[in-house]
């Protein structure tokens, strides 16, 4: 089984991105959550996807339009 692991301040900036799409545009705040839980959630369930970033770990690009997240 895998283990997802998140970084210590992981939430706390997930938090911030969608309070802060959240003042101007909250569809797009929920969209933005949305791609970002798809990605981790993605990630999980195939673990060998991304590139391997040392530790076992492995990087992952989310793409968001022009811009994008990172999961590792």
């Amino acid at each position: 089984m895998v283990k997802l692991e998140y970084a210590n301040n992981a939430l706390q900036d997930i938090d911030y991105i969608v309070d802060f799409l959240m003042d101007s545009d909250s569809a797009s705040a929920l969209n933005t959550f949305n791609i970002i839980d798809d990605g981790i959630q993605l990630l999980k369930r195939h673990p060998e996807i991304g590139r391997l970033v040392g530790g076992g770990k492995r990087k992952l690009v989310i793409s968001r339009g022009n811009t994008g997240y990172i999961a590792v």
